[in-house]
């Protein structure tokens, strides 16, 4: 057998525990301060109760609102990853855009890396080709009669 967990209290409105909200066993059936019968009252609010059995508690507003607490984390959660997955979206998008510009400017450092390692190799083929017209000029100097 379930312990019933119901309380009661003090209906007199001017009894010192009805004020401070007193809570009796649901076994006690009179007011320790001023005598009046005792009745079920809600765990929360103190509001009288109908007698519907040991595991009614509390009163429909407690429970609605108890119950809304049960369901409140869940809804916390759905709001934040709704967040995140719009925080992650917008990341996404920042970096695809910064990752264009990036690359972008990837290709044009890459190019001036080619030009500059051109640059040389054109330099030796501009030398190499004044010193064959040099050389050029020697041979021809050396072969013409005197």
């Amino acid at each position: 057998m379930a312990k019933d967990k119901r309380s009661k209290g003090c209906p007199n409105a001017e009894c010192v525990r009805n004020q401070k909200k007193y809570h009796y066993k649901v076994t006690d059936q009179f007011c320790t301060m001023c005598g009046s019968e005792l009745v079920l009252v809600c765990q929360d609010c103190f509001q009288k109760l109908a007698d519907l059995g040991p595991k009614h508690v509390r009163c429909n507003s407690c429970a609605a609102e108890r119950e809304d607490r049960k369901h409140r984390p869940e809804k916390r959660i759905k709001h934040i990853a709704g967040e995140a997955t719009d925080f992650a979206k917008d990341a996404a998008k920042q970096a695809k855009d910064l990752g264009a510009g990036l690359l972008d400017g990837v290709k044009d450092f890459a190019q001036q890396a080619r030009e500059k390692a051109e640059m040389p190799r054109k330099k030796q083929q501009i030398s190499d080709s004044i010193e064959q017209e040099d050389s050029g000029e020697q041979d021809e100097a050396n072969s013409l009669p005197d």
